[in-house]
């Protein structure tokens, strides 16, 4: 990072907090151009079909949350003369990322305010053919409370008409990020020639080569060893004036990105701050481990029934035991011990009111704030649980040692709870399983194998077809059960290695996939331990590269 920072024109050291740089702009204005781009059929063929806003983007084309470099950089790359409506314009992109603690905006750095943490963030920018802006960030320098930050692109100073160009598949810019060890310090930017033609040439064909660059699975143009790139083209933008790309929060293993790619109606950051405020984790406390926290209701009306029900889930939304019921030991007064209600494979634990109080009646989970809440109607009032806020997996792993509260104050409005929680909690439905191939598999002797894949889950076994004579077979095969709450009886996943002889088969190894522990969706390579009579041999082994992906309901 210190090494780029000589490259950098603008950085500052300084750890004070900064406001957002706000850029005025008329909106009414902007929204009348709009209109009449529209209305007069300027906007490129096709993209009326989604007016300003293109569709938004499935879980398919977002991915799974990617773990990012301790020290990356985050770089955006566009032409500084584009060609739009038959003229040369210069469009203006603004690179930034915003910062949060608990909720609240903490620090901006982007065009005009360099001002950051100290060691941890810096922007750089070059003013060529190819245009570069750059975020330089060592993950490792960032402050503990920080547990959000936003990366995304303001367009303060172009119309719809002059920003997109004059087809639909034109690129106005292109966003990565990379590890700092992948870029040569000495051309930290991306050079002209590094630009797609059919983006520079104005014939006919542009948008063909544009749609067929764009779209398939390895552009050219996409470094093959970037954590996440995208074209920032139409079909990505729309006719907006922002653009949040993505967010990262603080995963299992340290800092993860997790793509939004979301285009937003606001020409200023202050204005992106909502749709910002809506991707941030929910409030919540933390407690701790769950045997020690003990629930308390107290209310002053000396009329009043303090009374609630607990149900309790698994990590895939299913019901765990039978709803345990709990009222007040005496007048104002209920506690409960949850140490009380655990069970086995237990991951959240809903607390609902059902009592009545003509008054305030005060909640109090361990050593968290005492919450006040009107006790005349029914509501779920809090979740514990330790699957943490704020990942986007649908099925987080779990983290015994670090249960939260996650208050919620939801009115039932005469609705069953158990309808109203898998809004919160999704339940699995199907389970997927792919093997993809097998890697350096090893026998005690050196003769060639000729491998094929089990797998096992509860009393189901597939098996693959024999790749002959060869170490490092590629199976390619999946297998999809339904999935419910029975995985808790049937066990982990097994995969089994076997080589095909003469004589039968012979144990290569075999890996499991805890269930209940391990993350999901999980795609990589699994390390094949010795079974059968080579169990305790160290001549035996490989890697098993496998995806498991469990859907909702």
């Amino acid at each position: 990072l210190r090494s780029l920072r000589g490259l950098v024109k603008k950085i500052s050291i300084s750890g004070s907090r900064v406001d957002p740089l706000l850029i005025e702009q008329d909106k009414v204005k902007w929204q009348e151009e709009r209109v009449n781009l529209l209305m007069s059929r300027q906007i490129p063929q096709g993209s009326e079909e989604f007016g300003f806003f293109p569709p938004r983007k499935t879980p398919d084309e977002l991915g799974p949350p990617v773990p990012v470099p301790p020290m990356s950089a985050i770089r955006l790359s566009f032409l500084k003369w584009q060609k739009a409506q038959g003229e040369n314009i210069t469009p203006e992109l603004n690179l930034f990322c915003q910062t949060f603690c608990n909720g609240k905006p903490h620090a901006y750095v982007g065009e005009g305010s360099t001002k950051a943490y100290e060691e941890a963030i810096a922007y750089a920018e070059s003013d060529y053919a190819l245009r570069t802006k750059m975020l330089l960030i060592d993950w490792e320098e960032i402050p503990e409370d920080v547990d959000c930050i936003f990366l995304g692109v303001l367009f303060p100073k172009n119309s719809a008409a002059l920003l997109r160009g004059d087809t639909w598949f034109s690129a106005t810019g292109l966003l990565e990020m990379l590890a700092i060890e992948d870029i040569d310090e000495e051309k930290w930017k991306r050079e002209y020639d590094q630009w797609p033609q059919w983006d520079k040439d104005p014939a006919n064909n542009r948008a063909e080569l544009a749609d067929k660059d764009l779209f398939k699975k390895e552009p050219e143009f996409f470094m093959k060893n970037s954590v996440y790139s995208t074209y920032l083209c139409d079909r990505e933008l729309g006719f907006t004036q922002s653009y949040l790309w993505g967010k990262c929060f603080k995963g299992e293993d340290g800092w993860e990105f997790q793509a939004i790619r979301e285009a937003i109606d606001a020409c200023s950051l202050q204005e992106s701050m909502v749709a910002m405020r809506s991707h941030l984790p929910e409030s919540y406390y933390v407690l701790g481990e769950i045997e020690k926290i003990q629930v308390k209701l107290r209310t002053q009306d000396p009329l009043a029934k303090l009374a609630i029900k607990c149900f309790r889930y698994d990590r895939f939304g299913f019901k765990l035991g039978d709803t345990v019921e709990v009222e007040q030991q005496k007048r104002g007064h209920l506690d409960l011990d949850i140490s009380d209600v655990v069970l086995d494979f237990m991951t959240s634990l809903w607390i609902v009111w059902t009592g009545t109080s003509s008054t305030f009646v005060t909640l109090q989970v361990g050593d968290s704030p005492a919450t006040e809440f009107m006790g005349s109607e029914g509501c779920i009032m809090t979740r514990l649980t330790n699957l943490g806020v704020g990942s986007p997996s649908l099925f987080p792993t779990p983290k015994p040692e670090k249960w939260i509260s996650l208050p919620l104050f939801r009115a039932l409005d005469g609705l069953d709870p158990e309808e109203i929680i898998p809004e919160y909690q999704p339940q699995a439905a199907n389970l997927r399983i792919h093997v993809e191939q097998g890697r350096e598999l090893t026998t005690p002797k050196s003769s060639s194998v000729s491998p094929f894949a089990v797998i096992q889950y509860g009393d189901s076994v597939q098996k693959s077809s024999v790749q002959k004579k060869t170490k490092n077979p590629a199976w390619g095969f999946s297998h999809t059960c339904t999935f419910d709450e029975s995985w808790r009886e049937q066990g982990d996943i097994e995969f089994h290695v076997y080589s095909k002889g003469v004589t039968g088969k012979h144990p290569l190894g075999m890996a499991v996939f805890e269930l209940g522990s391990m993350r999901i969706p999980f795609a990589g390579p699994l390390r094949l331990r010795p079974t059968g009579p080579h169990a305790t041999s160290k001549n035996i082994g490989g890697h098993i590269v496998v995806l498991v992906d469990i859907s909702k309901a």
